[in-house]
């Protein structure tokens, strides 16, 4: 019913009209945006986000998609097209044989830390963390399996909602014990202050003075509420790399609009390129600000951290999580702003590779996916399912005949691959170089022979939640591990510690705070 009368409404009215008059009545709504849209946001255009070159070796001028993230002192920014094959030659061999001999000896020793671990790459770098949920979380969990001292900043009066949410162990309750939560902030200390108030914003800016780097994604309202704007923050600390990532950017007409996941991604463009022709667009199986928020995140504070250390200068870095997720979503924008070329959602389906797609195998909901993007894969395709004279058949001769063709295509694979197993149609292409692999559900993932043998999961002993899966490290460093070593903390739990270790406060001023309300 609910459904029925918000589409009445709805079909009256303009997607913008909508989107504005939600958004300046707090609700948390966004356009579903085409490339088009995206070509004439006025967020993105007030921020000047898009770059234009001059590509003087095709005569064009491009209009390209921008950076991610602003870095005030070290900037990032297009400044050059791609090259022409083969363009810069004679420049890189010049600079070849001006390079030096690498120097010989014994490579230096894996360095120890007073635990007799070895020492990770950030060891030493202190992170002062006020984000919530996921997008600033993951970003700052990415450092402290490397090694920093992130020090995440909660309130007892509102918890961070992952802390409230599922998974969950069976039975239990409370803050504690959210396997989103947990799997997002292993390894960081967890002190609660109401910053609201004066004692309260006090500490916050005396930990800011602490820190080497702040990260938070909070809105620009709730930023400006506890008094953390960029002024605050780098007036208390000068020297500081400071990471602001709001959903659409510290200015711009667009710089108090609010959202999550499901918004952002539509209004960044990655719902309108999913799904099916003559079908409702469908959003991604997983948020931006999840994925690609993060990781954008991660390269930008390492970017400032280097550029720091190598000049003693701190930096504001606004990294408004609609650019960043836009950036992701380059190629149709490019397209359309460049050639006006206008997307298609055809499901699995791509220009370059046919067949290319999931198809049922035997089995409860089970899939195989698998690509042909050459001709030889094809051919090797055709033979593995036992019908050679696929590669035979004229409507299949050639990409183009098979894009031509690619309903029948599919349904002959589809035939096969339902008389298969999983596995068995898996090896089948793996061995004649076709890349297929099965559909894997998220407990498919866990028992993943391949993750298991590199040891990818971490089981640290949490003392609530108890011993569960972790996500491990993306990456491995030969001589500075990278890898989860302790579990998430406790809401609350490093409170004492930080106040008196950190902040310098006896027993009884924590104490005195504790009964203020101003600590918990």
């Amino acid at each position: 019913q609910i459904d029925l009368v918000v589409k009445r409404f709805m079909r009256n009215h303009s997607k913008q009209y909508l989107y504005e008059e939600g958004q300046r009545r707090r609700v948390s709504i966004g356009t579903v945006s085409t490339p088009a849209d995206l070509s004439m946001n006025p967020q993105l255009a007030a921020r000047e986000w898009f770059a234009r070159i001059d590509d003087k070796g095709r005569g064009l001028e491009l209009r390209y998609p921008g950076q991610p993230w602003c870095l005030g002192a070290s900037p990032a920014s297009i400044r050059r097209p791609a090259p022409l094959l083969g363009e810069h030659d004679a420049e890189i061999e010049r600079e070849l044989a001006a390079v030096p001999a690498p120097a010989t000896g014994a490579p230096r020793a894996t360095e120890s830390n007073g635990d007799g671990e070895p020492k990770r790459p950030l060891e030493g770098l202190k992170v002062l963390d006020f984000s919530w949920f996921g997008a600033g979380p993951i970003a700052t969990r990415a450092l402290a399996v490397a090694g920093a001292d992130v020090i995440r900043v909660e309130t007892a009066k509102r918890p961070d909602g992952l802390r409230a949410s599922g998974p969950r162990p069976p039975g239990s309750e409370g803050y504690n014990v959210s396997g989103y939560f947990n799997n997002f902030n292993n390894e960081k200390r967890s002190i609660t202050i109401d910053l609201t108030t004066v004692r309260g914003h006090e500490l916050g800016l005396k930990l800011v003075r602490w820190a080497d780097v702040f990260l938070t994604n909070m809105t620009n309202r709730a930023i400006e509420q506890v008094g953390l704007t960029p002024d605050a923050v780098i007036e208390a600390n000068p020297n500081i790399v400071a990471l602001y990532q709001s959903m659409q950017g510290l200015d711009g007409p667009h710089q108090g609009f609010l959202g999550f996941g499901a918004v952002l991604c539509a209004i960044a463009g990655a719902n309108y390129t999913m799904g099916f022709e003559h079908q409702a667009p469908s959003g991604p199986g997983s948020y931006s600000d999840f994925v690609v928020n993060p990781m954008h995140a991660t390269v930008a504070l390492l970017a400032a951290v280097r550029h720091r250390r190598r000049t003693g200068e701190g930096q504001l870095i606004d990294m408004s999580q609609l650019e960043s997720s836009v950036a992701a979503m380059a190629l149709p924008l490019f397209a359309y702003d460049n050639g006006r070329s206008e997307h298609r959602r055809e499901g699995n389906r791509v220009p370059w590779a046919a067949p290319h797609g999931a198809f049922r195998v035997r089995g409860e909901d089970r899939w195989v996916a698998l690509a042909c993007d050459t001709e030889t894969r094809w051919r090797a395709l055709a033979g593995a399912c036992g019908h050679a004279e696929w590669a035979e058949d004229p409507r299949f001769a050639t990409l183009a005949d098979r894009k031509s063709h690619e309903d029948a295509l599919e349904t002959l694979v589809s035939e096969w691959a339902s008389t298969q197993d999983e596995e068995q149609a898996v090896h089948s292409l793996q061995a004649v170089d076709v890349p297929a692999m099965v559909v894997q559900e998220a407990l498919d993932v866990l028992s993943d022979d391949h993750l298991a043998a590199r040891g990818y999961f971490a089981y640290p002993e949490h003392a609530e939640a108890g011993p569960r899966a972790h996500d491990g490290s993306a990456w491995r460093l030969s001589r500075t591990p990278v890898e989860l070593r302790g579990p998430s903390p406790l809401l609350g739990e490093h409170t004492y510690e930080v106040c008196n270790e950190v902040l310098g406060l006896s027993s009884d001023e924590i104490a005195e705070l504790l009964l203020e309300d101003v600590l918990a």
